[in-house]
């Protein structure tokens, strides 16, 4: 099962650049992602905006929201000696904030996208500690009212509790998620008695036998794989840090 993100959520990865760019980082942070969420230049901004509606509803002021996250910024990054002017690259909690949305879907019922509120969600659970006790006290919330008041993008009325899934269907998406690593072996087999290992690697698929979707859950898998044996980020050709999570991130 796949879990695609939606128009909104695809928004503000795009104006989390921006934000980086106009505060003067040459990196987006968990923060960034979330100034992307908040900000946009649309006279009617929050209409389909789930994360926004959420927050609203517990009574956060999103204008003091974005100064409070200006205030973290300032005080947790050095500013860039100079801007880059092509890809900007994530910070590893912000990569790892956006491949957790996927769970934090699941999580809250929705499997057929990834909303704003779930990306919220991640990118919240992400940040220091101590930044999102900040948060709460400066603005007077609690991060457990924003998980009972979810609003999906471009719903009117919040979700019920009736609609979020059971432990024992969330265990079941996950396991069945999980288990298409399985496929990583057959191209991992196919790989070893076909050619030896070289650096860098070159993968080979079958597109009469992997789909297109399948294939890039194959790459974010073995991307996965190789941040968490190494520590490093996979490094694909042609490909920025920002365009492999925000495409190929799924799992």
């Amino acid at each position: 099962m796949e879990s695609k993100f939606s128009e909104e959520v695809k928004i503000a990865i795009a104006r989390s650049r921006t934000e980086c760019l106009n505060l003067g980082y040459d990196a987006i942070s968990t923060e960034m992602l979330i100034l992307g969420m908040l900000r946009t230049e649309s006279t009617n901004r929050f209409q389909n905006n789930g994360a926004v509606k959420s927050l609203q509803s517990i009574g956060v002021k999103i204008d003091y929201l974005c100064r409070a996250l200006e205030a973290i910024i300032a005080s947790s990054m050095r500013k860039a000696k100079s801007l880059p002017t092509g890809n900007v690259p994530l910070t590893r909690s912000a990569e790892k904030a956006l491949k957790l949305s996927y769970q934090t879907a699941l999580r809250y019922g929705d499997l057929g996208q990834i909303d704003t509120i779930h990306f919220l969600i991640s990118t919240l659970e992400e940040i220091n500690l101590e930044e999102l006790t900040y948060l709460q006290e400066k603005l007077g919330f609690s991060f457990e009212d924003l998980k009972a008041n979810i609003y999906l993008d471009g719903a009117a009325e919040k979700k019920t509790t009736t609609e979020t899934q059971t432990e024992q269907n969330i265990e079941e998406q996950l396991k069945a998620s999980k288990e298409k690593i399985l496929r990583l072996k057959d191209v991992s087999m196919k790989l070893r008695s076909s050619q030896q290992a070289t650096s860098p690697l070159s993968l080979y698929f079958n597109t009469e036998e992997y789909s297109n979707e399948e294939i890039k859950e194959i790459i974010s898998l073995l991307s996965e794989l190789y941040h968490n044996h190494s520590g490093d980020d996979l490094v694909i050709r042609g490909m920025s840090q920002f365009d492999i999570v925000n495409h190929l991130a799924c799992v």
